[in-house]
C-alpha cells in the first residue's frame, strides 16, 4: 500500500472519529442542558367504589385533580353529586321534584332550587336564613336527608365524610344537631393527640387529617358558643348555630383536600 493511501485512510479515520466524538458532546451536552422532568402521576381520573353497610348503595368517588373529587350516591328516588376542590363545594341533589344545589365558596353560600336563588356570608349570620329556610321548603333536600340517615357514613374516609357533611347541614335545617356534634366528636378524637406546626411539604396526608380536627374543633368552640347564647326554646337560633358550624367545617374539608393534594 501507498503512502499516499494510508494517508488518506488516516484522513477519513479522523474524521469519522471526530464526527462520532462530536455527536457524542452534542448529545451529552443536550442532556445536561434539558431540566429534569418530575416523575409522572397517576392518570386520572381514577374511581373508586364503596359499598355502604346499611344500605349496599353504591358509593362513587372520582379523583379528577389531585386536589379535586366528586362523591355520588343514588336510589330510586334520589340522586346526590358532591364536588369537592380548589377550596370549594358544590352538591346537586336531584329528584323529580326538581334539582337544588348548594355551592360554598370563599366565604359564600349559594342555595338554588326551582323557587329562585339565595346566597349569604358565612360571617354574616342573619344573611343565612333565607337559604336555612329554602332548603326546609325543599323537598328534594329533604329527600337527600332522609338518604343520607339511612347511610353508614366512616368519617375517617374521603366520601364518607363528604357526604357526613351534607347530612349534617341538613339536619341542621331542620333545627337537629345530632350531625354536627357527630362531627365534633369525631374532630375531637382525631385532633386531640395533634397539634398546630408549620407546614412541611414532605410530611404525609396524616398531618392534613390532624390539622384539619384541629380547625374543626375551633370551629365546634365556636359553635357551642353560639349554641349556649340562644334561650333553651329558641330552636331556630339552635339550629341557625349548627347551620353555620356545618358550612365553615365544609369549608375546612375543602382545605384538607387541598393540603392532601401537595403531599401525594
Amino acid at each position: 500500500m501507498s503512502i499516499r493511501s494510508n494517508s488518506v485512510r488516516c484522513v477519513l479515520t479522523g474524521i469519522a472519529a471526530a464526527t462520532i466524538l462530536g455527536a457524542n458532546v452534542r448529545a451529552a451536552a443536550t442532556a445536561v442542558s434539558r431540566p429534569p422532568q418530575p416523575p409522572a402521576g397517576p392518570a386520572l381520573p381514577i374511581v373508586f367504589h364503596t359499598r355502604d353497610a346499611a344500605t349496599g348503595l353504591d358509593i362513587r368517588t372520582t379523583q379528577t385533580k389531585l386536589d379535586e373529587v366528586v362523591v355520588e350516591v343514588k336510589d330510586a328516588t334520589v340522586a346526590i353529586r358532591k364536588q369537592v376542590g380548589a377550596g370549594s363545594s358544590e352538591t346537586t341533589i336531584t329528584t323529580k321534584a326538581g334539582v337544588v344545589t348548594m355551592r360554598l365558596q370563599g366565604g359564600l353560600f349559594t342555595v338554588k332550587t326551582p323557587a329562585g336563588l339565595a346566597t349569604g356570608r358565612l360571617d354574616v349570620r342573619a344573611s343565612l336564613a333565607p337559604l336555612n329556610a329554602a332548603l326546609a321548603k325543599s323537598t328534594t333536600a329533604m329527600s337527600a336527608r332522609r338518604l343520607l340517615m339511612r347511610m353508614t357514613l366512616q368519617p375517617d374516609s374521603v366520601p364518607g365524610h363528604a357526604l357526613l357533611l351534607t347530612r349534617a347541614l341538613l339536619q341542621s335545617v331542620e333545627g337537629d344537631r345530632t350531625g354536627a356534634d357527630a362531627l365534633a366528636g369525631w374532630s375531637k378524637k382525631r385532633g386531640g393527640g395533634a397539634s398546630v406546626r408549620r407546614i412541611n411539604l414532605e410530611e404525609g396526608p396524616e398531618y392534613c387529617w390532624d390539622t384539619y380536627a384541629i380547625a374543626a374543633i375551633h370551629i365546634w368552640d365556636e359553635y357551642a358558643e353560639c349554641y349556649d347564647d340562644c334561650t333553651w326554646y329558641n330552636l331556630a337560633c339552635k339550629g341557625g348555630c349548627a347551620f353555620i358550624y356545618d358550612l365553615r367545617a365544609e369549608g375546612a374539608f375543602a382545605w384538607w383536600l387541598k393540603c392532601t393534594a401537595l403531599r401525594m
